[in-house]
């Protein structure tokens, strides 16, 4: 209240001599009221201990002020376009390099996935360094992108991270970078769940091979299923899900290793965790952001990485929740209606090897019995007077269906 004060008492020294001073004493008398009212309600404040502090003040995203970024970038030109390619190389081959490591011959799908990703990729890098202008409160002013920030923001698109701290500046092209990125979408959706499907297929080979230890112990397990062929109570199985939590954990502790370590990001260690959380679960609120040129690229393919190993995360959880509910339903009433039922349809004091096959699959919950009488008039419809289907009116068959 005092400078105010002291502001009040020197307007009216010189109020006879200046027109504009009944203007000045009154501002100079409303600011040393305010002053004193709010000097008076932060003693009040912190007197009172009944009354709740205000836990409503703005918190700023960002303690120090954000890095501005060059217009060129640190990096050399040279090494820039290597980073460029490898990392459009990376994503855009993705299914061909999944056919090729599962030993599956790739198709034409899988090429013209790959060509629509080059095209995709390799436009917006064009598109977003020499045509169209984006803003940001690491830019000083409005420009087009460097390498190592296209590659950045593009990241960003694919794993649907969007930090929100490059963003176009002009209408057309918000318009523009909104169209790209629904179609970019089309096209990653696809290699997504191809990888996601390839990713649980190897992990499930991986876990069968340390559970079969050889041929030995694969035929003492088919002798152990022959003798436990009845319907029994499903186990879960949190081996999967475990595994893909441990790298998932190992990716964002990398990241915060990186950027809690490396110099010029100035984050702590809470910081680091959150950002590697917010970041790898594809939620990107953009608090805190990469500050360094190596920042960016790291994060570049730290986000391809992270939001694959999410996505087998939320595959892995939804498989084994599946599982413990079917556990948990599990009632031994099932085998005493199979029986019951087994015994009222069947007049027979033995059943053929047809006949087992049939009810083994509906016991074991493989197929219903409508499904079975779709099979037996199927086959119904192609035997002869024998009961005996010619192999050559099953192929005509299926060939003529296939076309």
């Amino acid at each position: 209240m005092l400078p105010h004060l002291a502001w009040f008492i020197a307007v009216s020294s010189i109020a006879p001599s200046s027109g504009a001073a009944p203007a000045l004493l009154s501002r100079s008398l409303r600011l040393a009221m305010n002053s004193s009212n709010l000097d008076e309600s932060k003693v009040n404040s912190a007197n009172d201990p009944e009354q709740k502090p205000d836990y409503n003040e703005e918190t700023p995203l960002h303690k120090m002020a954000p890095a501005i970024w060059p217009k060129r970038s640190s990096i050399p030109v040279t090494v820039e376009i290597i980073i460029a390619f490898f990392w459009i190389g990376l994503v855009s081959c993705v299914p061909m390099f999944l056919r090729i490591f599962t030993g599956h011959k790739s198709t034409r799908t899988d090429t013209t996935l790959c060509i629509c990703l080059w095209i995709c990729l390799y436009g917006g890098l064009y598109l977003f360094t020499n045509i169209i202008l984006f803003q940001s409160y690491h830019f000083d002013s409005v420009r087009t992108l460097t390498v190592v920030e296209c590659v950045y923001l593009m990241s960003q698109i694919v794993t649907t991270v969007g930090y929100g701290d490059i963003t176009p500046a002009k209408p057309r092209g918000q318009v523009f970078v909104g169209l790209y990125v629904i179609g970019s979408f089309l096209v990653i959706a696809v290699l997504v769940s191809d990888l996601c499907g390839r990713i649980i297929e190897v992990a499930q080979g991986t876990i069968r091979k340390r559970r079969g230890h050889g041929a030995t112990s694969k035929e003492a397990k088919d002798d152990e299923a022959a003798r436990n062929w009845q319907r029994q109570r499903p186990q879960p199985n949190a081996m999967r899900l475990t595994e893909a939590f441990i790298v998932y954990g190992s990716l964002c502790a990398t990241w915060v290793i990186f950027f809690y370590s490396y110099p010029g990001e100035n984050k702590t260690l809470m910081e680091c965790i959150y950002m590697s959380i917010i970041t790898l679960s594809t939620v990107g609120f953009g608090a805190f952001t990469p500050q360094t040129e190596a920042g960016k690229v790291f994060a570049a393919f730290w986000m391809v990485f992270g939001s694959v190993a999410m996505v087998a995360v939320i595959s892995e959880f939804t498989q084994w929740v599946s599982e413990v509910r079917a556990y948990e339903n599990y009632s031994e009433q099932v085998n005493e209606e199979v029986i019951e039922e087994l015994k009222s349809n069947s007049s027979k004091a033995k059943m053929s090897e047809a006949e087992f096959y049939c009810f083994y699959l509906a016991h074991k919950g493989y197929a219903n019995e409508d499904r079975m009488q779709m099979f037996r008039k199927a086959f119904t419809s192609m035997s002869d007077q024998e009961g005996r289907a010619s192999t050559k009116t099953i192929i005509e068959q299926v060939w003529s269906k296939s076309k």
